[in-house]
C-alpha cells in the first residue's frame, strides 16, 4: 500500500489540530441555539396536547346544540394543532439518493487500504460505508432519523469521480483528510441534532400537505363548524411565523460553527499532506467546474439527438484539454504553470477583503481557508499521479457511474443502448467547431446577439458601412484590430465597474473607497450615481455593436465580387440568421410576458379569487397561443447547412417534436402549466444553439474569404 499512499510530512507542530477557541465557543452557543428550541417546542407540543385534553374533559353543564358545536368546534382546533406540531417528527424522508452507488473492499481493495492508512493517520473512525457518484466533491453524510438522536451517527464517505478526475494523488489525500477531520469531529453530533431541527421547522413553516388541504376544506364547510377553522388559521400563522425567526437564528449560529469546523478540517489536511495539496485542491476544482458544465452542455446537445455516452470523465478530460487550448488562462487556473516559487509565501487565491461574508454560509472564503492551512506553512512532498490508480478497472466504475446517472435522471429504457464516448466526442467536437469563435474576434460576439440587418436592400446596407471596393484592404484590417480591443476593454472595463458599484450598493462590499476602471477612486456614497451613468452608456453601446455589424457583413458582402457561389451562401446564411433571430427574440419576449403572469400569480398567494383564477387562466392560454403562433411562423424557415443537425427535417420537428401542452382558459392548472414552461424552454435552448451554430458558419465563411485576399495580397507582393 506504501506505494500508493503519499508521502506526510514528519513534523508536525503539538496541538496543530486540536479545536481553537473559537470553535469551541460556537459548539456551546449551538448547544445553547438547541436546549432553547427544544424547550419551545416541547412547550407548544405541552400547551397544544393540554388544550386537546381540557377540550375532551371538559365538562358541558347544558347540553344543547350549541354547547355540542363548541366543544366539537375546540376538540377539532387542539386535536388540528396538536397534530400540526407533532406531524413533523413522524414524517417520512428517503435518504437514499438513487445517483450513490456503494463500493465495497472486495471491489476496490486498494481505495479502502488508502481509506485505513488515511482513517488511522488522521485519528478518524472508518466510514460506515463508502459510496462514488458523478460530482466533483467529497463529502461526509448520514442517515438522521428521531433515532439518531439518541443513537451514535453512522458517517458515509461520499467520494465524486469528478474530484478523482480533477486532483493529483497528493491533492485526493488531503480532500480525504479534510472528510476524515469532520468524522473525528464530535460537534458533527450537534449537526445531526440541527438537521432534526431544521427538518422539524422546514416541515412546520414551508411544506403544504394533507393537514392544509383538511384545514382547507373545513374553512369551506358549513359555516357554524368552519368558524372554528378560521379561528386556528391565525394561531398556526403565528406559530409559524415564530418558528421562522428559531430557524434563522439556529442556521446562524450553526453556520459560524460549521466555518470553525472546515478550519479544523482543512488543518486535519494539512497535518497529513502539507499546506499546499489541500489550497491547490480547492483552486483546481474551479476550472474543473467549467470543464465539466461545458462537456455537459454538449452532451446535453448529443442526449437531444438520442445519443447517450458510455464515460461521462472520458469527456471531461476532453474539455479540459479542449479549454487549455482556446480559453485563456484556463492552463493556470489548473495550477499547469503556477507552482509555488517560494514555498511558504505563495498565495494563490485572492483576499477580496471588502466582500462582507455571508451570514448563513457553511464554509468560509477559498482565501480565508488558504490562509487558515499556511498560517503555519508545513511543507509536503506532492504525488502527481491521479487517484485513479486507487480503483480496480476504474473505466468500468466510470462507466457504471455516467449509465446510472443518466437512466435516473432521464429516466431511461432499461434495454437503451449507450454509445462509445469516442463516438459521442466526434458529434461533440463538430459542435464545438461551429460554435468556438476565433480569439482576434475578443469577445464581440459573445453574450449578445447579432444586431438586425435589413437585407431587403443591400446597397443601402452596404452604403451604411460607407466602404468602397478600394478601401477594402484597410477596411478588413480594421474590423478586428486596435479599435476592436480598445472597445472591448472599455466594454469589460464598464461590466465590472457596475459589478462593484451593485456589491456596494447591496451592502456586500463594505469598502468606503474603491477604484473603477478609468483610475479614479470614489467613495460610498457615490455609488448609485455613478451606476446610472454606466448603464445609460448600454444605448449608445448598441448603436455602436449596430454599426459594427453593418461594416462586417459589408465588407464581406464587397469581397464576394466576382465569386457568385460565395455571395450566394453568404446571403443565404445571413437572411436565415436574420429571420431566425426574428423568431427567437419574439419567443425570449413571450417568455419574459409569461414569466410576468406568473410572478402576478405568485403575488397573489392564497388571496387569489375564482374570478382572478380564471383571468389567469385565459392569460396562460392566451401566452400558450403565442408561442405556438411563433413555431408556425418559424416552420416556414428552411436550415442552412449546419453540423449535427438533420437539415431534412422541418424546423417545428426540430424545435419541438410534440404539440405545445393544453392550457385551459378556465382553471389554473399547475401540472399543465409547469409541463408548458419546461417545454419554452427546451424550444429555448434549441433556438439559442442553432443561433450560435448559424453565426459559427457565417464567420467560417467569412474568414475563407479574407483568407484569400491575404493569399492574393501575398502573390503580389
Amino acid at each position: 500500500m506504501k506505494h500508493f499512499y503519499p508521502e506526510s510530512p514528519q513534523r508536525i507542530p503539538h496541538g496543530y489540530t486540536q479545536p481553537s477557541s473559537s470553535y469551541k465557543s460556537q459548539v456551546v452557543y449551538v448547544l445553547l441555539a438547541m436546549v432553547v428550541f427544544l424547550v419551545l417546542y416541547l412547550a407548544l407540543v405541552a400547551v397544544a396536547g393540554y388544550l386537546l385534553y381540557l377540550a375532551i374533559s371538559y365538562p358541558m353543564e347544558d347540553v344543547n346544540r350549541w354547547t355540542i358545536l363548541l366543544k366539537a368546534g375546540a376538540i377539532g382546533m387542539a386535536g388540528m394543532l396538536f397534530g400540526f406540531l407533532l406531524k413533523f417528527l413522524f414524517k417520512k424522508h428517503d435518504t437514499n439518493n438513487p445517483l450513490n452507488i456503494e463500493v465495497t473492499e472486495e471491489e476496490h481493495p486498494r481505495l479502502f487500504a488508502f481509506i485505513r492508512q488515511l482513517c488511522e493517520e488522521t485519528n478518524a473512525p472508518l466510514p460506515h460505508k463508502v459510496y462514488v457518484n458523478h460530482e466533483i466533491n467529497a463529502c461526509v453524510f448520514y442517515n438522521s432519523t428521531i433515532l439518531s438522536l439518541f443513537l451514535p451517527v453512522k458517517k458515509n464517505l461520499l467520494i465524486g469521480l469528478g474530484l478523482v478526475n480533477a486532483v493529483n494523488l497528493s491533492e485526493f489525500k488531503a480532500v480525504l483528510a479534510h472528510e476524515f477531520g469532520h468524522f473525528s469531529q464530535s460537534s458533527m453530533k450537534l449537526g445531526s441534532y440541527v438537521y432534526m431541527a431544521n427538518r422539524i421547522i422546514h416541515g412546520m413553516v414551508y411544506e403544504r400537505d394533507k393537514w392544509d388541504e383538511l384545514l382547507e376544506k373545513w374553512k369551506h364547510t358549513n359555516i357554524q363548524l368552519a368558524i372554528f377553522g378560521w379561528l386556528l388559521m391565525p394561531v398556526v400563522w403565528l406559530i409559524r411565523k415564530f418558528m421562522a425567526f428559531i430557524y434563522q437564528g439556529i442556521n446562524l449560529v450553526h453556520a459560524s460553527l460549521s466555518r470553525q469546523m472546515e478550519y479544523n478540517a482543512d488543518r486535519v489536511a494539512v497535518s497529513v499532506t502539507g499546506s499546499d495539496a489541500i489550497v491547490n485542491a480547492l483552486y483546481r476544482l474551479g476550472p474543473a467546474s467549467e470543464a465539466f458544465s461545458h462537456s455537459n452542455s454538449h452532451l446535453s446537445t448529443a442526449i437531444d439527438n438520442k445519443i447517450y455516452t458510455t464515460n461521462l470523465f472520458y469527456h471531461h478530460n476532453q474539455a479540459m484539454d479542449y479549454l487549455i487550448r482556446h480559453r485563456k488562462g484556463f492552463k493556470e487556473a489548473l495550477l499547469e504553470n503556477k507552482k509555488p516559487t517560494t514555498p511558504g509565501n505563495h498565495f494563490i487565491f485572492e483576499d477580496k477583503e471588502g466582500h462582507l461574508a455571508e451570514m448563513y454560509a457553511s464554509h468560509p472564503s477559498n482565501s480565508k481557508r488558504e490562509q487558515n492551512a499556511k498560517a503555519v506553512y508545513i511543507a509536503g512532498i506532492e504525488d502527481d499521479r491521479s487517484p485513479w490508480l486507487l480503483f480496480e478497472e476504474p473505466q468500468d466504475l466510470a462507466e457504471t457511474v455516467t449509465q446510472n446517472l443518466l437512466r435516473v435522471n432521464l429516466q431511461l429504457h432499461p434495454n437503451i443502448k449507450f454509445t462509445p464516448a469516442e463516438e459521442v466526442q466526434t458529434f461533440v467536437d463538430a459542435e464545438q467547431q461551429e460554435t468556438t469563435y476565433k480569439p482576434h474576434y475578443l469577445g464581440v460576439y459573445d453574450n449578445r446577439l447579432l444586431s438586425d440587418l435589413d437585407l431587403s436592400d443591400l446597397q443601402v446596407l452596404v452604403a451604411a458601412a460607407g466602404i468602397t471596393p478600394a478601401q477594402l484592404p484597410a477596411a478588413l484590417q480594421a474590423l478586428y484590430g486596435e479599435g476592436l480591443q480598445k472597445k472591448m476593454e472599455e466594454l469589460l472595463g464598464r461590466y465590472k465597474d457596475i459589478q462593484t458599484l451593485t456589491l456596494i450598493l447591496q451592502k456586500q462590499d463594505k469598502r468606503k473607497t474603491y477604484a473603477l476602471s478609468n483610475g479614479f477612486t470614489y467613495e460610498a456614497h457615490e455609488a448609485q450615481a455613478l451606476l446610472e451613468q454606466r448603464l445609460l452608456v448600454f444605448e449608445a453601446d448598441e448603436a455602436w455593436y449596430a454599426q459594427f455589424d453593418t461594416n462586417v457583413f459589408a465588407v464581406h458582402y464587397l469581397l464576394t465580387e466576382g465569386q457568385p457561389e460565395k455571395r450566394e451562401e453568404l446571403l443565404q446564411r445571413y437572411t436565415f440568421l436574420m429571420s431566425w433571430l426574428e423568431h427567437y427574440r419574439k419567443w425570449q419576449q413571450e417568455q419574459q410576458n409569461l414569466q410576468n403572469s406568473l410572478d402576478a400569480v405568485i403575488s397573489k398567494g392564497n388571496h387569489l379569487t375564482e374570478q382572478e383564477a380564471k383571468a389567469f387562466a385565459a392569460d396562460f392560454r392566451s401566452h400558450r397561443g403565442a408561442f405556438d403562433s411563433i413555431l408556425k411562423e418559424a416552420d416556414a424557415l428552411v436550415f442552412p447547412a449546419l453540423q449535427n443537425i438533420d437539415t431534412t427535417q422541418s424546423v417545428r420537428q426540430y424545435l419541438l417534436q410534440e404539440e405545445l401542452v393544453w392550457v385551459s382558459a378556465d382553471a389554473l392548472q399547475g401540472e399543465e402549466l409547469n409541463a408548458l414552461i419546461n417545454q419554452t424552454v427546451l424550444v429555448a435552448e434549441r433556438m439559442q444553439r442553432v443561433y450560435f451554430k448559424g453565426l459559427g458558419s457565417i464567420l467560417s465563411l467569412q474568414e475563407q474569404l479574407a483568407a484569400s485576399v491575404s493569399a492574393v495580397e501575398q502573390e503580389l507582393v
